[in-house]
This record gives structure tokens, sequence and C-alpha cells, in this order.
């Protein structure tokens, strides 16, 4: 037996589980619906990493941001779509965290350069999770603990190894060795990817101003899908496409 058999072999059956899986999300409206508009999420993400040349150097300091953001994205989806679902959370939490960051440097742009350059103590104390979590909370007047309830969630059953994680690894009360396919966490997963990366795209996307005419066809088309999505999932009135560009940042 060659070296990589069992690789090869484990390969074979992650890509077996990913047409698997995307032929059951062709057959199911919601996750059809999750699925486009992680899709559009991540357009927007590529093109203000990609295609948008920053002007000043806080945008570049931004636009490394996005690169994260869409990675985790990319990774979370590539590990969901095959059947780890403990590790596409992992890679879930690792996009609000982004996000979180991104949201806060929105609000104090003028910690852009003093993240940039923070040492380790610094990035703990000033810019780590529990930080920025407690500052966007005080920012928006929420005293509820939501942030850091919906990250203690995923850090215990994804990120942190505990006994109640391994229920991301189990189904039919057995435990699982490598991929494996789940309705229920196929669903779980990709309902909280899309309502991280959403909230994601929208918070990059207002950190680039002026952008070009391409860049904000792109946008504008996001936040349509995004609106429809809203107004479908969570009975929201959505919001004008071309108001919502103006104001997030166009």
């Amino acid at each position: 037996m060659a070296p990589t058999d069992n690789l090869a072999s484990l390969h074979d059956e992650e890509e077996r589980l990913r047409t698997q899986t995307l032929a059951y999300i062709a057959a199911n409206e919601e996750l059809r619906d999750h699925l486009h508009l992680v899709r559009e999420a991540m357009n927007v993400i590529w093109g203000l990493t990609h295609d948008y040349e920053h002007k000043v150097d806080d945008e570049l300091t931004i636009q490394f941001l996005g690169i994260r953001l869409f990675n985790a994205a990319a990774c979370s989806i590539k590990l969901g779509l095959s059947g780890y679902y403990q590790n596409a959370f992992q890679h879930a939490r690792d996009v609000m965290e982004t996000y979180f960051l991104l949201d806060y440097l929105r609000s104090n742009p003028e910690k852009i350069a003093v993240w940039k350059n923070a040492d380790n103590k610094q990035l703990i104390n000033e810019f780590g999770p529990g930080a920025i979590r407690r500052a966007l909370d005080a920012r928006d007047g929420f005293n509820s603990g939501q942030r850091k309830a919906i990250y203690d969630l995923i850090s215990s059953h994804a990120t942190h190894v505990s006994y109640r994680g391994f229920r991301l690894t189990t189904r039919n009360m057995l435990g699982e060795l490598g991929p494996f396919f789940s309705e229920e966490m196929l669903l779980a997963w990709m309902q909280e990817l899309t309502k991280l990366l959403t909230h994601g795209a929208i918070i990059y996307g207002t950190h680039f101003q002026g952008i070009g005419l391409p860049l904000l066809l792109v946008k504008d088309k996001y936040l349509a899908d995004l609106n429809a999505w809203r107004s479908k999932y969570f009975d929201s009135k959505p919001e004008s496409p071309s108001k919502g560009a103006s104001e997030k940042g166009s």
C-alpha cells in the first residue's frame, strides 16, 4: 500500500459527500437560498478586496482582514459541503470574530493603525474577542450578552475541545470518524454561516468610500438579494437597494 492510498480514499469520500450535499441543497429551497446569499456575500468581499485599489494604508489593512473573512468563509463551505460539520463551524466562528473586529474598526477608524502595530499584550487586552464584544455592546447599548452567547455556543461545540462538541461528530447516537452527511447539521451550519457572513459583508463594505460603478452594482445586487432573503426568512421590511448602498459606504 502506498503512503497516500488512505489519503486518496478519504478524498474520494469527501468528494462523494460533496456531490451528495450539493444535490440535496439543489432540491431544498431554503438551503438554495442560503447558499445563494453566501455566494453573493463572497462576491462583495472578493470585489472590494481584489478589484478595489486602496487609497490609503488603512484601507489596505482592512483589505487584509477581507482576505481573512473570505478565506474563513471558503474553508467553512469546503468543510461543510464535505461533511465536516464541527470544523465548518470553527471557521464560521472565525467569520464572526473577524467581522466583529471590522465592526469595531468601522466605529473607531483611528484604531486601525493601532491594531496593525499592536504587540501581543495589546492585541489581547484591547483587541481580543472579549474586549471587542464588550466595546460593541457598549456602543449599541446592548446588555443581553447576545454576541457573547453566540460566540460561546460555537466555541464550546466546535472550537474548544469539550464533550458537548462531540454532538457535531455524532449520527444516530454513534460517533462518526471522518466526514458524514447529516440533514440536521447541514441546515444548522448553513443557517449560521449565512447569518454571520451576510453581516460580515455589509460591515466590510462600509469601510470603502468612492468605489467605482462595477463594484457599486455588485453591492447593489447583494443588498437586493439580502433584502429578499431577510423578508422571506425573518419577515423584515425590505430596504431599498440603492438607499442601502449609499448608506453603507458606497
